[in-house]
């Protein structure tokens, strides 16, 4: 046998290896009967549908894969009896009947009320008339927004109205998940693509929103060409294309510019604009009162720095003045903060207390723990990539020189979860990518008042 084919059979068996230890693990955890998604929408279900309200109000549940409709099958079936109805095959005639029948309040037949619940995959999220219903849970969210548009005109039909609000549930990916895969992400993704499709006044994801029938409606009709405003991401790349094929030899020359790159133009008026990556973050400076030596250092989004540095080919460049190193050098020097939310700092502040109390009082408790602790207030003081569902349980239990024996234990049992779950040394990829990506900056472009 050669030596590539006992590679090759030493990897199958190591491939083996690990799905055995993957099932076991899944195993372990009983996912199968533990499903805390399945049992929240059976809870959100019931308790919709135990509501008095006339006319009564029904729910669809839609996921996007059949396989998914039949792993929830027997738990429906169990918690609804025979009031929920299943779509998991061919609309046959009897079908479509029974589904009129039940949930189409427009059907000029016999109308009748044999079922609270309907489960269904996209198969019935276009061309069918469901308004009966009043609410839909997306058990899932598919990647195009189109679905998720689909399955809310069910309900929400132009000229048919049943009740004065709908109701509409949707169950994104945990953080837990997000932890590991950045599911949630995704999600947010997928969020942003509905909004940038059908503007802000016809949100389907928000909890404040009220879908109007006339409005989706437009929206969905109209030429994207009539749009007035196009997204900032839509203008640069237009632009960069542009740039591209008029100017490709300017497009090769920036390929191959150094860091730190200076350079003056004329302005409207004198300001100075830094663009520097520390880590993993990239942030814009700027200084508008050059000629101040204490003047105030002020963060920009990156739609806000566009007009300030967009110039023509033809723009002679200016030397720089004689206030441009003092401010540079004050610019390199800033340290800006990064947080994405009062809630998320109010975290991060009671992770960090907690973990400092934890080193400080309780070395001796949780000595095993010490170094994986340490890790995570190196992670908050430089890196914030925690996520919100870590941070909390960090934060679940407050501890500090008064906490009682159980606090103790409570937050040890927590410390222990993420560092099973986030792995001891979690930070370490992470740590090399932001050391190779260190504090510099990209570039800085003068504005000169002429």
């Amino acid at each position: 046998m050669t030596k590539h084919c006992t590679e090759f059979l030493n990897d199958i068996e190591s491939d083996i290896s690990l799905f055995k230890k993957i099932k076991e693990e899944i195993d372990s955890l009983d996912l199968l009967f533990n499903d805390s998604k399945r049992i929240k929408i059976i809870e959100t279900i019931e308790n919709i549908i135990s509501q008095k309200e006339s006319p009564k109000r029904k729910v669809i549940v839609f996921t996007e894969y059949l396989d998914t409709l039949k792993s929830l099958k027997p738990y429906f079936k169990e918690k609804f009896k025979e009031r929920v109805l299943f779509s998991e095959g061919n609309l046959t005639v009897s079908f479509n009947q029974t589904l009129n029948q039940n949930f189409n309040a427009q059907y000029q037949g016999n109308q009748k009320d044999d079922y609270d619940v309907l489960l269904t995959s996209d198969k019935l999220s276009e061309g069918v008339n469901l308004n009966r219903a009043g609410t839909i849970i997306n058990y899932d969210i598919p990647w195009n927004p189109t679905r998720v548009i689909q399955r809310v005109g069910r309900i929400n039909r132009i000229g048919m109205k049943v009740f004065d609000e709908l109701y509409i549930y949707n169950f994104f990916p945990s953080e837990r998940g997000a932890d590991i895969v950045k599911s949630r992400e995704i999600a947010a993704n997928k969020m942003f693509l509905i909004h940038s499709a059908l503007g802000e006044d016809s949100k389907i994801f928000a909890l404040d929103e009220e879908p109007t029938p006339s409005e989706l409606f437009k929206r969905m009709n109209k030429n994207p060409e009539e749009d007035e405003e196009i997204s900032l991401v839509t203008i640069i790349r237009n632009r960069y294309e542009e740039l591209k094929e008029k100017y490709p030899d300017i497009i090769k020359r920036v390929n191959g510019f150094p860091l730190r790159i200076k350079t003056a133009k004329s302005f409207n008026k004198n300001e100075l604009l830094v663009l520097r990556k520390k880590g993993l973050s990239l942030f814009i400076e700027k200084i508008e009162e050059v000629e101040n030596p204490k003047s105030e250092i002020m963060l920009l989004p990156f739609e806000k720095l566009l007009t300030s540095i967009e110039c023509k080919k033809e723009e002679p460049r200016l030397n720089l003045s004689n206030t441009f190193w003092n401010n540079y050098e004050r610019m390199k020097n800033y340290k800006p903060t990064f947080k994405s939310s009062k809630n998320a700092q109010s975290l991060e502040t009671k992770a960090l207390s907690n973990l400092h109390s934890a080193v400080k009082v309780y070395k001796k408790e949780l000595e095993p723990l010490l170094p994986f602790i340490l890790v995570l207030l190196k992670d908050l003081k430089e890196y914030q990539t925690l996520t919100k569902y870590s941070l909390r349980r960090l934060t679940k239990f407050e501890l500090d020189s008064t906490s009682n024996k159980e606090t103790v234990q409570n937050f040890i049992r927590e410390i222990t979860w993420l560092k099973n779950h986030l792995g001891e040394n979690y930070l370490e990829q992470i740590s090399l990518k932001a050391q190779k990506n260190k504090t510099e900056v990209i570039v800085a472009v003068e504005n000169i008042k002429e």
